[in-house]
């Protein structure tokens, strides 16, 4: 995929072609402090992107769903689909950091801890270890915000994980919902975690009116101390190699100028902030 696709869950629609290269500015969030002896800290409260597309000469088709984007006649949050990132969960629950009291992340009961082990195959230096979980206990990923999927697409969902000792049996399931949040069908896979760092990945094509879907694993049995990283949900039938997530964004329209250099044409430029 080499197109933007920006909208609503359920009705993204691919932006026109840029004029030129399109604007992806990371910002950090926090503050800088500096010692007496000039040392310097920083404290990092979160990245946020910003984005920046340049339209010349659309036609009034193509700049009115930018308009009735801008104008919240459609209301944001929106979901914006990048090419540069296959990886659609967000970054908190791609690297499994577990959610705080919100919906982004890995949402999990029991008792967890950082662990210096990481699978050679994917970037990063620390996995989670997840313990001291009931029996049945399911870990969610991205739990209220889910992922969004194009019309008729296929998914592939991959999760690398070993264990401490043994093996632990689970299932990974990832759920299609539409655009109400009505539940259309799931697809469960069983797997089998070694004590080596494993891949399980699987595929599936959601069903028709799919708008979103999310990612859980269950561990059927008991507290086996298992380690869990690099989260992924791509589209297409297998898995790749891992990326960093924020692939599917949510973001507010900040700024849409417009200049008309001949009627009924418009040039313009569309800016996004990462809500």
């Amino acid at each position: 995929m080499s197109t933007w696709y920006l909208g609503p869950d359920g009705d993204l629609r691919a932006l026109p072609v840029p004029e030129r290269d399109p604007s992806m500015d990371v910002v950090r969030y926090g503050g800088i402090h500096q010692a007496l002896s000039g040392a310097r800290t920083m404290d990092v409260t979160g990245h946020r992107t910003e984005y920046g597309f340049a339209y010349r000469l659309l036609e009034a088709e193509e700049y009115a769903w930018l308009e009735a984007l801008a104008s919240s006649h459609i209301p944001g949050p929106l979901r914006l689909l990048t090419p540069f990132k296959r990886n659609r969960l967000t970054a908190q629950a791609a690297s499994l950091i577990p959610a705080s009291g919100v919906s982004v992340g890995a949402s999990l009961p029991g008792l967890w801890n950082w662990e210096p082990d990481w699978p050679a195959a994917a970037p990063g230096s620390r996995s989670l270890r997840w313990t001291s979980y009931p029996a049945g206990a399911v870990l969610r990923l991205d739990a209220d915000r889910r992922c969004p999927v194009l019309p008729d697409e296929s998914i592939t969902a991959s999760l690398y994980a070993r264990t401490d000792t043994g093996t632990v049996a689970v299932e990974v399931t990832t759920t299609a919902y539409d655009r109400t949040g009505t539940v259309l069908g799931d697809n469960s896979h069983d797997d089998t975690v070694p004590t080596d760092w494993y891949r399980m990945a699987f595929s599936w094509t959601p069903p028709p009116g799919t708008a979103t879907v999310d990612v859980t694993l269950t561990i059927p049995a008991g507290p086996v101390p298992i380690r869990l990283a690099a989260a992924q949900l791509e589209p297409g039938d297998a898995a790749t190699d891992w990326q960093h997530g924020g692939g599917a964004p949510l973001v507010l329209v900040d700024q849409l100028t417009t200049t008309s250099p001949r009627f009924p044409l418009v040039d313009c430029t569309l800016t996004l902030l990462e809500a």
